[in-house]
């Protein structure tokens, strides 16, 4: 499949289809997203969990979403059953819109995610333990910092007005966790609406869409690793404590009696 041609939401794409025989089968596939019939290969992008689109005289709801490795990083896919296939599932890439597996058709490998986004790796210092923070997006991504007192994480993004951004963030599940809250210039964000997020166990999956200007994102955990442990503060209190108590036996016990 190739992409020829996008005005708007009008797409042109060549398509080859090969045969478990070998025969292979090109044609030029063309249509408005979302209202012709495309065969199910491109539909609307962002679409979430309650959404529906229409292709021809059929309603697709989605009704799943799911995370895969494809292309080589972690997607975000949606899923529905396709009427004209006799309630079929299947399973779209939420970003672009392009079909990834529908009973006997699958993908195996793309370009699309790299077209147009980049890769930037941050590494956040809490204490004597570094963490690495990695953002793909096609924004400029910058500033990356970590508040402890607020438990966030904060870092800018910058693209060209009018254009759609977005932002796939991985947090280490160990730097902040808890109820995730996300912001886009002081103002919260909604979940599965602006932002979608998972979690392997070991890191946050946080994939951010927003109008391209200049915004400052920050993620905020209900709980985050200090700076300085507590099993490491409360020995030191105790060790300054201690300290003045021999100091103030020191000066009793130097005191002259009168």
């Amino acid at each position: 499949m190739q992409i020829v041609s996008v005005q708007g939401a009008n797409i042109v794409f060549y398509l080859t289809i090969t045969e478990s025989d070998g025969t292979k089968t090109p044609t030029t596939v063309n249509g408005e997203i979302g209202k012709s019939n495309l065969h199910g290969f491109i539909i609307p992008a962002y679409l979430n969990v309650g959404d529906s689109f229409q292709e021809a005289t059929y309603t697709t709801n989605i009704t799943g979403t799911e995370e895969r490795i494809l292309g080589g990083e972690v997607r975000q896919i949606i899923s529905g059953p396709v009427e004209r296939m006799n309630g079929v599932t299947v399973y779209w890439d939420r970003t672009t819109g392009l079909l990834v597996e529908a009973s006997d058709v699958k993908l195996v490998g793309t370009n699309i995610w790299q077209v147009d986004s980049q890769l930037f790796t941050f590494l956040v210092s809490v204490g004597e333990k570094t963490y690495e923070v990695s953002a793909k997006s096609n924004s400029s991504v910058s500033d990356l910092s970590f508040i402890e007192t607020l438990k966030e994480l904060r870092f800018t993004v910058n693209g060209e007005s009018g254009t759609t951004g977005f932002c796939n963030i991985t947090i280490p599940a160990d730097l902040i966790w808890g109820e995730l809250s996300i912001y886009k210039d002081d103002y919260i964000i909604t979940k599965d609406v602006d932002y979608t997020q998972s979690n392997n166990g070991t890191h946050h999956f946080l994939q951010i869409t927003y109008n391209h200007s200049t915004h400052v994102i920050e993620i905020r955990g209900t709980e985050a690793i200090p700076e300085f442990p507590s099993f490491i503060i409360f020995p030191s209190l105790i060790g300054v404590t201690l300290v003045g108590v021999i100091i103030l036996k020191r000066k009793r016990y130097n005191k002259p009696l009168i």
